[in-house]
Formats: C-alpha cells, structure tokens, sequence
C-alpha cells in the first residue's frame, strides 16, 4: 500500500545559470560579440560599444543599437526565458530577412562574467515609453535562491528621457541599449586592442552586405571609430573562387591579378573530385574565397608598403569561417589556434620557393573565408562554448574541401611562376663574362701605366682621363659581372645540393634494400623449409591432430609457404634491381621488363584479388634508357593501382598494360579499374609532393613521390612524355607513356 505525499517538478539553484553562462562563452571578448549578435539579430545598423569611467570603482560599459528594440511581450517571453526555441524555430528576422545567429539562447548569460549589473533599456519604433529592465547578478549567489525566486524589476519610462548616463531615444526612436556597470575585468589599451580586432573581424570583410557597423568609444587613441577591414583585397597576386553547390559540383577559378590570366574548373562532380569522401558533401553547399599577398623581397606587395602590409596581414592573416556573415571563433586567429588547416605546419614541413616545387602557401601571406550558413548547412554545429564547431563528418567534409581547394592552387601558382621565371644565368657563361671583363681591366690599366710613363705627360692629361674613365666602367662592369655569376653559381650549387641528397637519400635505401634482401631471402628459406618438413611429418603420420584441427594446419602451413615464397621472390626482385647492369643506358624491352614486375608482385596481387594482363604487341621497338627506371616505372604505377582499388569490389580488380607502336614511337597504356583520378588533379599529380590520399580529416597522407619519379624517369631519361585520364577504359585512371623507338 502506496500513499501519494505531493508532486514536485524539478527546481533549480540560481546560481546555476551564471556558472552556465560563465561556461558556455570562452572569453570576455566573446561574451560583448554575443551581445552584438543580438542587436544584428533585431535588425540594427550600426551598434556603439563604449567604455566609460575605466578609472573609476565600477566601470561602465554600453552596447547601444538602432534595431527594433523589444516591447513588454517579448522582453519577457524572449529576453528572460534561458534557452527559448525562437530563433531556433525562427529562421529569418522579420524587417531584414537576415538569417538569426543565435539558437542556444545561452549569449545573455554571459553578462555575469562581464559585469555586476545590468540594466536595459529597450524601446520600439511606434511606442512613446521606454522599457527598463534592471538586473543584480549578486541576487544569484544567495545560498538559498532558486531561479524562479529571483526576480528582477522593471520600470516604464516616457520618451525621450535622461538618466545619468546619457539621454535615452528620442520620441520615435527605437533600439536597445545595455549599461554594465561595476566591469569585472581591467580594459587596459591592450586588452581594447584585441576587443578591436575581435569585433572588426566579427562581420566578414568580403561581405557585399554593408548595413551593419560596429563603432568602438574609448579614450585610447587609434582603437575609438567604425571597426571595418581594410579594402586591400584587390592588391592581391592570386584570387581565387572556390564554390560547392546543392548540386554537389564544385567550381574553381583561380586568377593571377597583375597579368590577369584566369584558370576555371567548372561542374566537378563532388566525390570524383575528393575520391576518398562519401558521395555526397555532409557538410552541404557552401563557398571558399581567400586571397594570395605575399611580401615581397622589396618590401613591397603589389601597392603596399611593408607596414601597410605587416599591419593588415597581422590582423587578416588566415582562413576565417563566417556563419550567415558572422565570425566562427577561432578560425583564422591570428594566434596559432586559428590556424585550422595547419598552413604553418604545412609550411615548416616543406619551406622550399614558390618555383623549386612542393611549395606550400605561408600561414602569414592567405587571408580568405569559408561561407556557411546556419540553414543550408545544418550539420556545422558550433560548440557550446562557442570556441569551434563540433567535429562531425560534415566539419571534416569542410576541411577536406579546404585544403584540396588550397593543394590546387599551390600547384597552379607553382606551374604559374615557373612558367614565366626568367632563364637562369648560365654558370659557364657568366664565369666567362667575369674572366673576359677582368682581362679587360688589366689591359686597360696596363695601357694607361704606359701611357702616363711616356715624355710630354702633361700634354695628354685628357687621355689619360680618358683611360681612367674607361678604366673605372670596366671595373664597374666587373663588379657586376662577378655578382651575375654569383647568383649563378649560387642557384647552381643549390641545384646540386638537391640533386646529391636525393641521390644519397636513394643510395641508402638502396643499400638497405639489399642488405635486408640477401639476410630476408636467407631466413625465408629456413622458414620455407621448416614448413615443408612439418607438412610432411604430418601427412607422414608423425603427429596426429583431430580432422577439424589437422585441416587448420594444413591450411595455415600452405599460408607460410606462400608467404615466404613471396618474400623471398621480391627480395630477390629487389636486390636485381640494384644491378649495375640495369643503370646503364641500353635498347630497353618494355614487355619484358612489364613481365618480370608483375611475376614478382603477383603474389601480392594475387592476395588482394586483383588480376592483371599484359597486352604489348609482339614486335613493340625497344627504346632508349635505364632498365632500373622502367621497373620503378611499373612498381610506382602498380601501387598506386593498388591503393585505388581498395574500394573496388573484389571481382572487378584489374590491371591491364597495353604497348603499341606508333610511327617511330612507342605507347604504353596503363589502366586499372579503381576510383580513378580526382577531377581536376590530371597534371598536378606528376608535381612532387602532391598527394591525392587523405585521411578521414583531409589531411594528406600519401607522400606525392611515385608520379614523379614516373614523370622524371619518362621526360628527363628517356626524352618521353607521359599524361593521365582520370576515367580510362578500365574505368580507373589511364596513364599513357610515348617514348621514342632506340636508334
């Protein structure tokens, strides 16, 4: 027998809700940049932020606006319900249309951590009273307070009216106005210089909406006045435009501003485009513009003085992200946790010039924006603390298109300067011009000692200042002569630096390749051995086993013989392939060479179901190069190959190399059946260091070397010429290699 005492709801201590709001906003900064979400949430045009009394024992604080203001019904329902489903049940504000920033309902409890007390004051445009709410936050900290016993008053006032802190709206005027009094927090100059360059990036720079402002009052000078970006984007070098649609097609245009030359990607199919992403973009359409601005070696980038430059690139440096035009904190702070797509790793791990190739884009020369919006983008979700987004597929999907986006125009910029670099001096003929300009000066010097050693000295006192005169170009041409081979000499010996530690760096993994080889093919043998013993103790009768145990090791020892077998053919494939014989240059048979890569990793393709054919006709020419090249050739291809048919359903794995002749050259086609080729990425890929593989993250994973040590072996040893087609007739990539027949 049960009896009934009393029903109870839930009750809540008062101070709850300030340790919420002191949770859920990271900072002071971020708790005035709710605020002003608020006031562009009501439609306001310009919001005033004033700092009064900074010296005085409670310190003032003003957030005033020009928007709709509030009236009785939903200052009371809106304002001071916590966590109210308005604006996430309401997409757009009335008067402006403009999407609501906020949802959580959470930004106002963040006053606490701003100030003691707050009152408001709030009045709409057809109304001649002004609303005043007035709230002490010390009310919240009684040990015995709940939330619904806190109560906090509100006046009527007549418009217009004064108070003691300035004069209140006019008879039709309308807004908000908040007055923190008693600051919690110290607002030195330094602390008003970072609120500065906070809130001047809050609304994006690259916005075509200019109705609303922030005005920032102080009395520090060069941090009072309109907080807005500088218009410097135009002096950039590289612009680019990157969209993806609701179509799930992306659209790239790139375009180098001081020659004008625009390079256009257009109606790229999402998931041809980012092979390793589902098919369609969880994080839905959205845009990317950034821009290149570079400084100079002058100190100059395009227009700007250095510290112009300096200045603007400190403050702008980086990818924001801007939800429907406002700031996702802490994307493209200029402090190192802005940067999200890792732009200073990216670049430390790869410091070489924009024309020597792998070059990354600097943290400190991009300034750019990623455009989502709170309803075509419903899977980005700010964080409760509003310091990110919560790492979802759809934030990954973001970040992958970033950095493809990013990865594409490195290439291209790359591609761009190399292309238009002035030749190189030549070291032999600059050293040349520097012997002949000293032989020169020496004559010229000898001529005038004779000269001036000759009877009647004074009466050529004009040629020999003639001869100095000739004398001192000479020697000024020498100066510059000696600093042209220099230069020359400099980018000469860089050049062989490169080239000798990549050689070293092949060298040891040469030498490591066979001494590894000969002790891996030695203890596969024993391996291989001691299997094949075991395996005929037991079918000889020397152990028993139960029927389900003896089939189990049966199988498992067929395992281990197949294994070894493989080990030990490729470390004999390896340790051939270092033969001096095969780095000689020689009339090279491509079948013959297709043939025995393909024999000695056909165990391994074999255990990941993938087939293979070689289709090269009978009488194909042999061509002119290195043995060592063409294997590296087939063995770079075939791993990429394998790695594209990871997803492919075991059944449809195939490999096919087809040669065939053409007039005097030879044409070996390369075709695999995987996921083919990201759209877009046909050239880039034979760059070194680009890399089509990624992580969940979008991080690059694969090490970008294979297609260029392709495109090395084929252009520069064998005077060839190689191209790829993202679908061939596999339905994979298609690598097609033309090489002339040996003579």
């Amino acid at each position: 027998m049960k009896t009934l005492i009393k029903a109870l709801p839930f009750d809540i201590a008062a101070r709850l809700p300030l340790q919420l709001g002191r949770e859920s906003i990271a900072s002071s900064t971020a708790a005035i940049a709710e605020l002003i979400k608020n006031s562009y949430d009501a439609n306001a045009e310009l919001v005033s932020i004033s700092f009064l009394k900074p010296d005085a024992p409670a310190p003032i604080l003003h957030i005033e606006d020009d928007g709709d203001g509030m009236d009785m019904t939903t200052l009371e329902n809106s304002w001071l319900k916590i966590g109210t489903e308005f604006k996430a049940e309401t997409e757009r504000s009335k008067r402006k249309g403009r999407v609501l920033t906020g949802a959580k309902g959470l930004g106002r409890l963040g006053i606490d951590r701003l100030c003691r007390k707050l009152i408001l004051q709030t009045k709409t445009e057809n109304s001649d009273e002004v609303l005043e709410l007035q709230i002490d936050w010390k009310k919240y900290n009684s040990k015995n307070a709940t939330i619904g016993g806190v109560t906090h008053k509100i006046f009527k006032l007549k418009a217009p009216a004064d108070n003691k802190y300035s004069n209140l709206f006019t008879r039709k005027g309308k807004g908000t106005r908040l007055t923190l009094i008693g600051l919690k927090e110290k607002w030195s100059k330094e602390r008003l210089s970072e609120l500065k360059n906070e809130l001047s990036l809050l609304v994006s720079p690259f916005s075509e909406v200019n109705d609303f402002s922030i005005e920032l009052n102080s009395k520090h000078h060069g941090i009072s006045g309109l907080l807005t970006s500088e218009h410097v984007l135009s002096e950039a070098v590289w612009s680019v435009q990157a969209r993806l649609d609701d179509q799930r097609k992306v659209h790239l245009t790139f375009t180098h501003n001081p020659s004008g030359e625009r390079i256009e990607q257009n109606d790229l199919i999402w998931n041809e485009w980012l092979k390793d992403r589902d098919s369609h973009p969880h994080c839905g359409p959205l845009s990317f513009d950034f821009y290149y601005m570079p400084q100079h070696e002058s100190g100059i980038s395009v227009g700007l003085n250095r510290k112009a430059w300096s200045d603007f690139m400190s403050l702008h440096h980086g990818v924001k992200i801007y939800r429907d035009n406002f700031r996702v904190r802490p994307y493209g702070e200029p402090s190192g946790r802005g940067d999200w797509l890792d732009f200073g790793l990216r670049k430390a791990s790869n410091p070489s010039g924009i024309r020597q190739g792998n070059w990354k884009v600097g943290p400190k020369q991009i300034l750019g924006a990623v455009f989502i919006s709170r309803i075509a983008n419903p899977d980005l979700l700010d964080q409760a603390n509003r310091e990110g987004m919560v790492e979802t597929v759809g934030y990954f999907d973001l970040r992958a298109f970033a950095l493809k986006v990013i990865s594409i125009f490195e290439a291209t910029a790359t591609e761009h300067a190399r292309k238009n670099a002035p030749p190189p001096e030549d070291f032999v003929v600059t050293t040349q011009e520097l012997n002949d300009s000293i032989e020169r000066s020496r004559l010229a010097v000898a001529e005038l000692s004779s000269l001036a050693a000759e009877p009647g000295k004074a009466q050529i006192d004009e040629s020999v200042r003639e001869r100095l005169a000739a004398v001192e170009a000479l020697v000024e041409k020498t100066k510059e002569a000696s600093e042209r081979q220099e230069r020359a000499f400099s980018a000469h010996k860089l050049e062989i630096e490169r080239e000798k530690d990549t050689l070293a760096n092949l060298a040891s993994l040469g030498i490591l390749t066979v001494c590894f080889g000969h002790e891996v093919k030695e203890f596969c043998t024993f391996a291989a051995a001691s299997a094949e013993m075991l395996k005929e103790e037991f079918q000889g009768g020397a152990f028993m086993l139960t029927p389900d145990a003896g089939d189990q090791f049966i199988g498992d020892i067929g395992t281990i013989i197949d294994s070894t077998k493989f080990i030990n053919d490729f470390a004999a494939f390896s340790i051939g392939n270092v033969r001096k014989d095969k780095r000689q240059r020689r009339a090279i048979n491509i079948s013959m060479v297709a043939q025995r890569v393909f024999d000695a990793l056909s165990v391994s393709l074999a255990r990941q179901n993938i087939e293979w054919a070689i289709d090269i006709e009978e009488r194909m020419v042999p061509v002119s190069g290195y043995e060592i090249d063409w294997e590296s050739i087939f063995v770079n291809l075939i791993s990429n190959s394998i790695w594209a048919m990871t997803q492919t359903p075991k059944g449809s794995r195939f490999i096919k190399v087809i040669g065939r002749n053409h007039s005097d050259q030879a044409e070996i086609r390369f075709c695999d059946s995987g996921c083919g080729i990201e759209l877009g990425s046909e050239n880039h890929i034979f760059n070194a260091m680009y890399s089509t593989r990624r992580d969940e993250k979008g991080n690059v994973i694969g090490t970008g070397m294979g297609l260029s040590i392709v495109k090395t072996f084929v252009v520069e040893h064998a005077n060839g010429e190689v191209s790829a087609l993202s679908r061939g007739q596999q339905g994979g990539a298609e690598f097609i290699i033309t090489i002339p027949a040996s003579k």
